[in-house]
């Protein structure tokens, strides 16, 4: 017996209800999720995609999700269909770390950093970072002695930063990331060297600059491990290598023989293992930079006569080797005064005690048959 037309839309209703049901269970679980906007490689979603998003991209590093369509790294507003299950401490979801969509927060969401870095969206929501305290927090400091450093054109240092010490080192290390920036254009190179960070002992670890984007003179950088992947220690995590413009005459004012460059750490975070932040205090130094007719002259070198120096900086021995046998060795301050003069007649390596100078930048002048060389020695504390 074939249904009558009541029947038939009674049956029709009820399937309809259901199917209504069904896609409004649907949209409502949709639509908290379709509401988030994703920009491609603003991991912390505030905005901006800057050195600080490598942190969170470092520590959800290996974490899968739901794909997102389409999704691409270009910096446009994307959307991101369904949240992931983890969420970092403050709230942000994981799945803002996804920057190409493909479900694995993985090596290219890196690459979107430095593809997108310094764009920013409508609106930034600026970064709230612990600032540390001197002699309380843990430090990050750019070991130069703790005295303003004299140098002038051409001049090469490498400055070691130290993050954490022996008596207090760092406990449970995941990411970092730190501006280094300085006030004056007498800098003409600036960069980082992070081959013997000692948070890479165990080869995990990635590591990143970039020049600050707009008008301030520095660099953005970042360390982060791969994962909550905590490790602790102390030491070295980067040498600042910086070198002076080689035509001071013209870029000093006329009435001035020397000027001070500032060179400061800060908005330093650090974060462990639960992706908190730990206080970190921050450092400055100052150059003293020298016009080349205001320093007095250290000894020419008409030919250059193979000599190392291990290690520089030095802050307890060094050891000094040469090609050709040693007539004599005279180290000047960076004033042209004589230091030390050294009889070291017929000598090719010999060992030098600087624990008791005071810390700063030295020539060292080598002299043989052959002529003079000379090399510059960093001394710390």
């Amino acid at each position: 017996m074939l249904p009558t037309f009541v029947e038939m839309n009674n049956t029709t209703m009820k399937r309809m209800n259901k199917w209504w049901i069904v896609c409004w269970m649907t949209v409502w679980t949709l639509i908290p999720a379709a509401q988030a906007q994703l920009y491609p490689g603003d991991a912390n979603h505030n905005g901006r995609v800057d050195h600080y998003d490598l942190l969170y991209i470092g520590y959800a590093y290996g974490a899968i999700g739901p794909v997102r369509p389409a999704g691409e790294i270009i910096f446009v507003e994307q959307y991101l269909p369904l949240l992931w299950e983890r969420d970092f401490p403050g709230g942000v979801n994981f799945g803002f770390a996804d920057a190409n969509g493909n479900g694995l927060v993985e090596w290219n969401d890196f690459l979107s950093v430095y593809t997108n870095y310094g764009n920013t969206t409508d609106t930034v929501t600026e970064l709230v970072i612990p600032e540390g305290v001197v002699g309380i927090d843990q430090p990050l400091t750019l070991q130069t002695g703790g005295i303003a450093m004299q140098v002038t054109e051409g001049y090469e240092l490498d400055i070691p930063l130290i993050l954490g010490t022996e008596s207090q080192p760092v406990q449970d290390f995941n990411g970092l990331a730190f501006k280094l920036v300085y006030n004056d254009n007498y800098i003409s190179s600036f960069s980082l060297d992070f081959s013997e960070s000692w948070p890479k002992a165990d080869s995990a670890l990635f590591y990143f600059q970039h020049a600050i984007p707009g008008a301030e003179n520095g660099l953005d950088a970042a360390l982060t491990r791969f994962g909550p992947n905590g490790i602790s220690g102390f030491g070295e995590i980067a040498k600042l290598h910086i070198v002076i413009e080689d035509d001071l005459i013209h870029l000093l004012p006329a009435d001035r023989d020397s000027t001070e460059v500032v060179v400061e750490l800060k908005d330093i975070m650090l974060v462990n293992s639960n992706f908190e932040m730990i206080p970190v205090a921050g450092a400055q130094m100052t150059l003293m930079v020298y016009r080349p007719d205001a320093i007095i002259a250290v000894p020419e070198v008409p030919v250059e006569i193979p000599f190392h120096l291990y290690p520089n900086p030095a802050t307890h021995s060094l050891q000094l080797t040469c090609e050709l046998e040693l007539d004599k060795v005279e180290i000047f301050t960076t004033q042209g005064q004589l230091w030390k003069h050294l009889d070291w007649e017929g000598e090719k390596t010999q060992d030098l005690l600087v624990d008791d100078w005071p810390a700063g930048c030295y020539w060292v002048c080598a002299y043989t048959s052959k002529g003079v060389s000379r090399q510059k020695l960093l001394v710390l504390d």
